[in-house]
């Protein structure tokens, strides 16, 4: 089975022929002694064709045998194991340091995201302070509001309360003055007695007094009204005749009937 998804093609220059092996070591025949030679090997594969760059100059020998040449052959497929074994080891090194390199990529990476997990951690817990203060800031802020409101409230209603009892104070001393000089206009007025027993000076007595003044007046003017009527009713010739004196006699028995009860009115209103 071959070692690789591939083959090899090998030309020559000058020209001969083109080779195709799938093995690294072949023979190239049919070449001219003492003509020098450069080969050029590609390797194809399904996906692409790759090319190798000029070899250095080779020059076939006459005087080689046989076993000189097996010598040289496996002197040659020494150098290109050797050469192999090199490049492979050193791709498994490039390989191995490539997934090293991955590793320690995939390391720095979850180490970076758990340095920012710690970081955000962190983050959410100095957030989650800043606010808790924050709101502890705040509601020491509306206390202290409170705290001033209440106490600026108290101090109106201390201030409302003091102008009150300043003027509570004003109106009891003005109750006070104003009763000291009723007393003063009380000791100095003269207390007179009815024959009911009655002060004449107090308010309802006055009140009656004045009412009945009133009355008075208001009768005085009745009588003067009858007295104009009655003389401008009376004539010579009625005069002569009886029922002038009646006439004349029956304005005095209605201004005695009227008298009658001013009086009555009189003694109700003492």
């Amino acid at each position: 089975m071959p070692e690789y998804q591939g083959w090899y093609e090998a030309i020559s220059e000058p020209p001969t022929y083109t080779m195709v092996t799938n093995r690294q070591q072949s023979r190239f025949r049919f070449l001219k002694n003492g003509v020098a030679y450069t080969f050029k090997v590609f390797a194809v594969n399904p996906v692409a064709r790759r090319e190798s760059e000029w070899s250095s100059p080779v020059h076939p020998s006459t005087g080689a045998n046989k076993t000189e040449y097996l010598r040289e052959k496996k002197r040659v497929a020494c150098l290109m194991r050797e050469k192999v074994l090199q490049e492979r080891k050193l791709r498994k090194q490039k390989k191995a340091q490539e997934q090293q390199a991955i590793h320690q990529k995939k390391r720095e990476d979850l180490q970076n995201l758990e340095e920012k997990e710690t970081r955000n951690e962190l983050r959410k817990k100095f957030d989650r302070k800043k606010k808790r203060e924050g709101k502890l800031a705040e509601r020491e802020r509306k206390k202290q509001q409170e705290r001033t409101e209440r106490q600026k409230k108290m101090d109106e209603i201390t201030f409302f309360v003091w102008i009150k009892l300043e003027q509570r104070k004003k109106v009891l001393s003005n109750k006070r003055r104003i009763s000291m000089i009723h007393r003063e206009r009380i000791n100095d007025m003269q207390v007179q007695w009815t024959a009911r027993g009655r002060n004449p000076n107090t308010v309802s007595s006055m009140v009656a007094q004045s009412m009945a003044a009133a009355d008075k007046s208001k009768i005085k003017a009745l009588k003067a009204k009858t007295d104009k009527d009655s003389l401008t009713l009376t004539s010579p010739e009625k005069n002569k005749s009886g029922k002038s004196n009646s006439s004349e006699q029956s304005p005095k028995k209605s201004q005695t009937k009227k008298q009658r009860p001013d009086t009555k009115e009189d003694e109700k209103m003492d």
